[in-house]
């Protein structure tokens, strides 16, 4: 679920960054919405079933600290937003999601192995 989610994610935000209707537009906004949900809800689970009782507490705070940090990605999309254009910063945005989502799967290749 983690990786599809992120996968659709990275798709409807090349969409969305292509795409100059309103409606349509919405309705990329309204889908990726349904999304976030999913993949949290993910991790979390993953989170809470792989990793040891005695550690669990660090790894859960150190998830909520990263989001902490999202108005520090949110100010670096306006300014890129503000100096290309919105549609071009929402492309980058997806391109670096795809990035990290392709180093993490080669990074945590045992993932997939564990039941």
């Amino acid at each position: 679920l983690i990786v599809s989610g992120m996968v659709a994610t990275i798709f409807l935000m090349g969409i969305l960054s292509q795409t100059s209707w309103f409606m349509g537009g919405f309705g990329i906004l309204a889908m990726l919405g349904l999304f976030m949900p999913v993949v949290h809800t993910s991790v979390q689970a993953a989170i809470q079933s792989t990793i040891p009782d005695h550690l669990r507490g660090r790894i859960s705070g150190f998830f909520i600290v990263t989001w902490g940090a999202f108005p520090m990605g949110s100010l670096a999309a306006g300014w890129l937003a503000q100096t290309l254009s919105v549609q071009t910063s929402t492309l980058y945005g997806a391109l670096l999601m795809s990035i990290i989502l392709a180093g993490q799967l080669v990074t945590f290749r045992f993932m997939w192995k564990m039941e």
